[in-house]
C-alpha cells in the first residue's frame, strides 16, 4: 500500500508524473482527477476546490514506488493488485528546516 507522508513536513515537492492526473500546469490548466479510491487521488486536489491544486489538510500525501501497467481490477485500499501510480514526492521535515535555519544564524526564541 502507499505510505502516507510522515506528519511534521514543512514543505513538499510533488510531481503528478507523466499522466498529470490531479495536477495543475504552469499555465494554470487543471488536469483531470485520477480515479477515486486510488493513491493518486489522495495526491490530487480537493474535490470541488476553488483554487487549482488546493487540497484538504486532512489527506496525507502518498509516497510509493511508481507502478506502470493496467489498472483493471486494481485496489489501493487493501487489494492484492495496486493501481497505476506515477506521482513522485519528496519533503522537508520540520526538524531539518529548523536545523538549517539555526545553521544559517537565525536565533529561535
Amino acid at each position: 500500500f502507499g505510505q502516507p507522508l510522515t506528519q511534521g513536513a514543512a514543505a513538499i515537492v510533488l510531481s503528478h508524473g507523466p499522466n498529470r492526473l490531479g495536477g495543475t500546469g504552469q499555465d494554470g490548466t487543471v488536469y483531470a482527477a485520477p480515479p477515486g479510491g486510488t493513491d493518486e487521488a489522495l495526491n490530487g486536489p480537493a474535490i470541488g476546490a476553488v483554487t487549482p491544486g488546493a487540497r484538504p489538510s486532512t489527506n496525507p500525501f502518498i509516497i510509493r514506488p511508481p507502478l506502470d501497467g493496467s489498472s483493471a481490477g486494481c485496489s489501493d485500499g487493501g487489494g492484492t493488485t495496486l493501481c497505476y501510480f506515477d506521482d513522485q514526492a519528496t519533503y522537508l521535515g520540520v526538524n531539518a528546516l529548523i536545523a538549517r535555519m539555526v545553521q544559517a544564524g537565525l536565533r529561535l526564541r
